[in-house]
């Protein structure tokens, strides 16, 4: 979020205090998960920036910085594992991203960020079935406690955009008149973070 400015500027202070932290004391194998997690995300947004060898190609050193987190860390592996699941999403690997988000959900079938991935997973790799599935499954979690209904708007959107890829206009236009029936309950704030896809769902319903 931002500018590309700020965020290099944040992405190296992380980096600086991953490092330093790691000069005290090289056995804190969480302090590597950071690392990893930076050398890959920099060199993958970096673009043309990284073809023009402005930034080195650290995408395998940061994967196997997490894998090292995930060997040794006394408590940081499971965060090395969800973040290696948008690395392998990054990377169109999306089988493996599957088989990781999945394995994590078992262990937290509480929770709901392993559902995200595996509903990105999914639509990425066009299994539209499977997608609107998982946001659906979402969808009904979280309006138990919409909170600021951010990512109910976001679990509605996917699934309506899931449905016209997959040919199903119908269900399509079902989801964006569900999501009439509460659009007045979502706060300013949100809407205007929302408002394109907001505007897209209201489209669909006035179409």
């Amino acid at each position: 979020f931002g500018s590309m400015t700020s965020a290099l500027k944040n992405g190296f202070k992380a980096k600086s205090a991953y490092q330093k932290g790691l000069n005290y004391d090289s056995s804190v194998y969480d302090l590597y998960g950071g690392l990893g997690m930076y050398h890959y995300w920099k060199s993958a947004k970096a673009g043309f920036l990284r073809s023009l060898h402005i930034f080195n190609d650290d995408r395998r050193k940061g994967i196997d910085e997490l894998y090292l987190t995930i060997d040794s860390s006394e408590i940081s592996a499971d965060a090395a594992w969800s973040s290696l699941i948008w690395i392998y999403i990054d990377k169109k690997q999306f089988d493996t991203a599957a088989v990781i988000a999945q394995t994590m959900y078992q262990k937290y079938p509480e929770g709901t960020t392993f559902l995200w991935a595996l509903a990105q997973i999914y639509y990425q790799s066009e299994q539209f079935d499977k997608a609107i599935e998982t946001y659906q499954f979402l969808f009904e979690r979280l309006t138990a406690n919409p909170k600021n209904y951010f990512n109910i708007v976001e679990c509605e959107y996917q699934i309506y955009e899931a449905n016209i890829k997959n040919n199903n206009t119908v269900d399509a236009k079902k989801t964006a008149r569900r999501f009439m029936n509460y659009v007045n309950k979502i706060p300013l704030k949100t809407r205007e973070k929302q408002k394109d896809k907001i505007k897209v769902l209201v489209k669909e319903v006035n179409s």
